[in-house]
């Protein structure tokens, strides 16, 4: 679901609960206030986020004390973490302050508070809320089977940081990161060479994103050289989500809306030749399908093929799948891993290569 599909479905509900329709007072008096929350309204429906944020800002300053402008303050930054991760920050705080001032005027609230504060780590806090939110009837059945399950990660989530293992990170400094989102690192087996996806933005606005690149790094002893992209497909703006094999002859990537793909997001397949990529090879409809494929990772033999997809005959929304490699060299009908590793929630691969 997109930001655009969920205000819709945003505002479904909030009509549903009485303080969206036309017909229903709003908890304001404040007609100025209540303009405001109007406006942002308009702008939420045409995907205008900075000028509803700030109609909901003047809202409330407007009227200090009006619940659905928190709310729909918190909806907004709950649904932009991706884009500034102090988002998640913004959506509690707002959450928080719409409870304190009616804590029965939307149960939901609770559930949607427990799921910022256990994205920031603040598991006493999340736990706290989903077992209030729990209490309710006529729940969501799908939040309801969220809110059991990280119950549980937040029961772990507690005992793990009360209990910690030696774990020191050594940032990598401006040589590989920049002001820009670096992730889904692989390394090859003999750790000299680094594969990484860098997310683009808009020059002129940093909230926009524009396509994320895929670049290579290499480990010279004391540091390792500036990202150097590298373009494997027409379509360069949208590769992402890569692995290398452990001995850095073979890419496996996502690239998504190009022309003879199977879906949305397909895996593809490149080879090294010297200091260049062969042509990218579609793995096929073994492997792709209609539907969204992304985050390959290879086994260390080169043989099993793990990666995420939300195609049908799954567990959840993203599940895991499994392509074994063929005598032929081309690649098995994929496989659902099952249930003990998919869940009704989103399952990602992680990206490895090793020796």
């Amino acid at each position: 679901m997109n930001f655009r599909q969920f205000i819709a479905f945003v505002f479904l509900i909030l009509t549903f609960n009485g303080f969206a329709q036309k017909d229903v007072k709003l908890t304001t008096t404040s007609k100025q206030a209540a303009g405001f929350y109007k406006d942002a309204e308009k702008h939420l429906k045409s995907s205008d986020y900075p000028s509803a944020e700030k109609e909901l800002k003047n809202a409330l300053k407007a009227d200090p004390r009006f619940i659905e402008a928190y709310i729909m303050l918190g909806e907004l930054y709950s649904e932009t973490t991706g884009l500034k991760a102090e988002n998640a920050t913004l959506a509690i705080s707002n959450y928080r302050r719409a409870t304190e001032l009616a804590p029965e005027f939307y149960p939901s609230v609770y559930f949607k508070l427990a799921q910022m504060e256990f994205l920031t780590g603040d598991y006493g806090r999340a736990k706290i809320h989903y077992n209030r939110y729990l209490k309710y009837n006529g729940l969501n059945p799908e939040n309801k089977t969220i809110s059991e399950k990280r119950l549980k990660d937040c029961n772990f989530a507690i005992k793990a940081v009360a209990n910690p293992v030696p774990f020191k990170p050594v940032n990598l400094n401006d040589s590989v990161n920049s002001p820009a989102d670096e992730y889904i690192s692989a390394i090859t087996a003999d750790e000299q060479t680094m594969l990484l996806t860098v997310r683009k933005y808009q020059p002129k606005n940093p909230d926009k994103i524009t396509g994320e690149d895929l670049c290579l790094t290499e480990n010279k002893g004391s540091f390792w050289t500036k990202p150097k992209k590298i373009s494997l497909s027409e379509n360069s703006e949208g590769e992402g989500a890569a692995c290398l094999s452990p001995d850095g002859q073979y890419i496996y990537f996502t690239s998504c809306y190009n022309e003879g793909g199977y879906g949305s997001c397909d895996i593809y397949m490149a080879n090294r030749q010297g200091d260049r990529w062969s042509t990218p090879v579609n793995l096929g409809p073994n492997v792709n399908s209609s539907r969204w494929e992304s985050q390959p990772s290879v086994s260390s033999d080169g043989n099993t093929l793990y990666f995420a997809s939300n195609r049908a005959g799954g567990f959840g929304n993203s599940d895991l799948w499994m392509s074994q490699r063929q005598s032929d060299g081309s690649w098995g009908k994929a496989v659902n891993l099952g249930n003990v590793i998919n869940t009704p929630e989103d399952e990602n691969v992680a990206i490895y290569s090793s020796g």
